[in-house]
């Protein structure tokens, strides 16, 4: 079922009539669920009494295989537009497999248990065998071709996926103008196309409508394991393309289409110029930490992002519509609420009496190393439930406090609370990248009290350690980066000597068998 909404036009022979005596599901096939009057007009009754008006908004339910193009809906509605779907679709979507998966295992690539994202089979090349019902430990081979069962979310997980292409890549990569432009389109083929009861590539659908087919949803019955563009299409199929930013204004009315809805950040990755962003990246960083070394200011760090960013939508890392749309207005409302509470502490003399709390327990358990010990901590409790920028912001006036009456160097307090503010681990909400491998990795929350405590308590000892050893700073940090590096060469080595060892099971095995 859709949901979609649409405005009565001007003249419509359904102006003056109510919701009943139309009869909108004998008419036009469709449930009428929501309206909003277009003026200044009451109505008290129930909907269904609701008398209609020129520019008045009606919200639908209505089949997938709908026609809202259709004749009789069109002459009485304009300016449609889909809201959502009552129920999530499955493709099937087929990927192949490039170098960076050949000669893993399906559990090794990380493509087993992914919430949504199932797959339903492999093909391997040359032979064309097909194994379903297929294990963890399968070893995919160059070129091997995955059937993947999976939602929207799942589809735009996979294409971004370096590893695996899209079986229709080298299509996509024929299509007129830049990759940059393009992004995913969902079409419902309609009861009257001229689609149906054929394949794609018997309608040249490339060549006519500028777009490539990458995966199909049938609402009822099997969509066969074959190529995408040697199946025959039915109405109702949900086709998932590639298409240019205008092929929604260019089909939403064309009779093939019963609905036509772009998929929301779903542009396709651009590999080539991700070493041009990354040297952009580096080039930002790097003139900040020279700064900070040679104690000269050559770029501040706002017009250095600035530039960064306007050199990367130059070079077509991304357009206009996309930096955006990349914006997260709610971290920035959320942080200039944290300044304004911030101000009002400082203000109210909030922060100050805080601050001698602070200032007292210090005293007591060891002066100026507990000071800053305790700022740190504070804030990175802070962080766990508020944004890194909202923590810091509220805590920075009450360390600012406490390191005047401490006769601590305003840096260094800085210092405390920066990382503080950047020691998110024991919660999933506490940071961005947290969330991203909850959801993808379908983490437990426990999963992260049990690895974050471990890592709280860490970095407190070895910022407290460095706090109290301000000189020793450099030495400090080479120790810690040399653990770390023997942590990751532990991990690297292990599972290497394991992947070892399930070679050398296999082949026993395999050996047993003959």
């Amino acid at each position: 079922m859709w949901l979609f909404m649409a405005r009565v036009s001007k003249g419509a022979p359904i102006i003056g009539r109510t919701i009943n005596e139309v009869g909108f599901q004998a008419t036009f096939g469709v449930i009428v669920v929501g309206g909003e009057l277009s003026d200044k007009r009451t109505h008290h009754n129930t909907l269904g009494e609701l008398v209609l008006g020129s520019g008045d908004l009606l919200v639908f339910s209505a089949r997938n295989d709908f026609d809202y193009a259709g004749s009789s809906f069109a002459q009485s509605f304009q300016q449609v537009e889909l809201l959502r779907e009552t129920q999530p679709k499955d493709f099937l979507l087929a990927m192949k497999v490039k170098a960076g998966a050949a000669g893993k295992d399906i559990a090794a690539n990380g493509l087993q248990d992914i919430a949504g994202l199932y797959i339903t089979a492999i093909t391997r090349p040359g032979t064309w065998e097909t194994f379903q019902d297929v294990a963890p430990t399968f070893e995919l081979q160059l070129g091997d071709v995955l059937w993947f069962t999976t939602d929207l979310d799942g589809v735009k997980y996979l294409l971004k996926d370096p590893r695996l292409e899209a079986t229709q890549a080298a299509d996509a990569h024929k299509l007129k103008g830049r990759q940059i432009y393009r992004h995913l389109v969902q079409a419902t083929v309609s009861p009257d196309s001229a689609l149906i009861g054929h394949t794609v590539r018997e309608m040249r659908f490339r060549t006519y409508y500028e777009g490539v087919v990458l995966a199909i949803h049938r609402q009822s019955g099997y969509v066969s394991l074959r190529d995408v563009c040697d199946v025959e299409l039915r109405a109702g199929d949900v086709l998932l393309l590639e298409a240019d930013q205008s092929f929604k204004k260019r089909f939403k009315a064309n009779p093939a289409f019963g609905l036509v809805a772009d998929v929301p950040r779903s542009a396709p990755l651009k590999t080539r110029l991700m070493w041009p962003a990354l040297g952009l990246t580096a080039a930002m960083v790097a003139t900040q930490i020279i700064s900070g070394f040679t104690g000269t200011s050559y770029i501040d760090l706002w017009p250095a992002a600035i530039l960064t960013a306007a050199a990367m939508l130059l070079i077509g890392c991304m357009t206009s519509d996309q930096a955006v749309e990349a914006i997260d207005w709610t971290v920035y409302i959320t942080i200039a609420f944290a300044f304004g509470v911030s101000s009002a502490m400082e203000r109210s003399k909030v922060a100050a009496a805080i601050a001698s709390i602070f200032v007292k327990i210090s005293h007591a358990i060891g002066g100026r190393t507990a000071a800053l010990g305790s700022m740190y901590l504070v804030t990175g409790l802070l962080s766990e439930v508020l944004t890194n920028n909202a923590a810091a912001a509220l805590m920075y006036p009450i360390a600012a406090n406490v390191g005047d009456d401490m006769g601590i160097q305003p840096k260094l307090m800085s210092v405390a609370v920066m990382l503080g503010a950047s020691a998110a681990f024991i919660s999933p909400f506490g940071y961005q990248c947290n969330l991203m491998v909850f959801t993808a990795g379908d983490y437990k929350t426990m999963d992260f009290v049990r690895l974050g405590v471990l890592l709280q308590v860490w970095q407190l000892v070895a910022a407290c350690t460095i706090f109290s050893l301000p000189s020793w700073w450099m030495i400090l940090c080479a120790i810690s980066l040399a653990v770390v590096a023997l942590a990751v060469t532990y991990a690297v080595a292990s599972s290497l000597l394991a992947k070892r060892r399930l070679k050398q099971l296999k082949a026993a095995a395999s050996s047993a068998g003959k």
